[in-house]
């Protein structure tokens, strides 16, 4: 993690390898709580006017370029995880949307839709021809819910969380303007109404 952080641009490598990693329950349990940490140390990072002041393992205070790198990076690794399946999408659970800080919502911002984009690259459906380059290509991507249904099928008892991400998706990550390139776009539009027609769906039926 502490690599990954400190990072100028975010290296892939560190999540095939945290990936790997966490294929032992004992480290899946130490990203949780690191995570969980993380999370402490985002919404109390903020001073009264409003500037981050996040501590540093040795005792200084990041920069506003150096919190920055670190809140997206650390987003990026740990929405590619969740999007794998490495962890659990329920680990979200001691997020509050509605009173997080800036911080928070800027890695839960670039965390989803990182989650999205991994959870789409392997749920797009392949067409006859579609190995071809055409203007059409991005337009016509196609996906595959099952995945997406797997992922969030462990937060079905957490009405909290599920109605928290809902509303998350639709006022911050669905116009971000984090998401790069048209196929993340794509795969970002796909994800958050697939999710919160699935999020809709639990609710409805357990209401």
């Amino acid at each position: 993690m502490h690599c990954a952080s400190m990072e100028s641009v975010y290296n892939p490598y560190y999540g095939m390898l945290a990936k790997k990693v966490c294929e032992e329950h004992s480290m899946r349990k130490t990203f949780q709580f690191n995570l969980w940490d993380l999370l402490k140390d985002f919404e109390g990072s903020e001073d009264d006017d409003g500037k981050l002041t996040l501590d540093t393992s040795s005792g200084g205070v990041d920069d506003e370029e150096t919190k920055l790198k670190k809140v997206l990076n650390l987003g990026r690794l740990f929405g590619f995880l969740i999007g794998e399946g490495s962890l659990p999408l329920n680990i979200l659970r001691t997020v509050n949307f509605l009173t997080a800080s800036s911080d928070t919502k800027l890695f839960m911002e670039i965390l989803l839709i990182t989650f999205f984009d991994s959870i789409g690259k392997h749920s797009e459906i392949k067409s006859f021809g579609s190995g071809l380059k055409s203007k059409n290509s991005i337009k016509d991507m196609r996906f595959d819910e099952k995945l997406l249904m797997e992922r969030i099928a462990k937060t079905k008892e957490q009405h909290l969380l599920l109605k928290g991400l809902q509303y998350f998706l639709q006022d911050s990550v669905k116009s971000s303007n984090l998401i790069k390139g048209k196929k993340q776009r794509k795969r970002v539009d796909w994800g958050t109404d697939a999710m919160c027609d699935i999020i809709d769906g639990i609710i409805g039926t357990q209401s």
